[in-house]
């Protein structure tokens, strides 16, 4: 921590003030959550509260949910929509199966 001294002179006496303060340390974020995985960023960890990241997902896989992400003061990411990635083979496979059901659904 740091003590500071401070004088005061008024004109009849001259006052002493002692004020200690602690360094004020950053808040960061360390690393995208595990339970994100395929997820990635070109950011360098750590990165300061208030960062905005924007996200990617690895090759292979679909992004559902916000591409940006921000440190907040918990060292956690906060978002609209959190962010997950879905292998392009789960997505189309679930895509066909909606359309599926839609056609049987509009059937007389």
């Amino acid at each position: 921590f740091t003590l500071n001294i401070l004088n005061y002179e008024s004109r009849f006496k001259l006052f002493t003030f002692a004020e200690a303060t602690r360094p004020t340390e950053s808040v960061q974020c360390t690393g995208l959550d595990p339970g994100w995985s395929q997820l990635t960023t070109e950011a360098t960890f750590p990165v300061e509260a208030g960062t905005v990241l924007t996200v990617s997902c690895e090759e292979g896989f679909l992004l559902r949910g916000s591409n940006t992400i921000t440190c907040t003061e918990g060292t956690t990411f906060s978002s609209d929509t959190t962010p997950s990635c879905v292998e392009l083979g789960e997505y189309y496979s679930s895509k066909r199966q909606i359309a599926a059901q839609s056609n049987l659904n509009f059937k007389i």
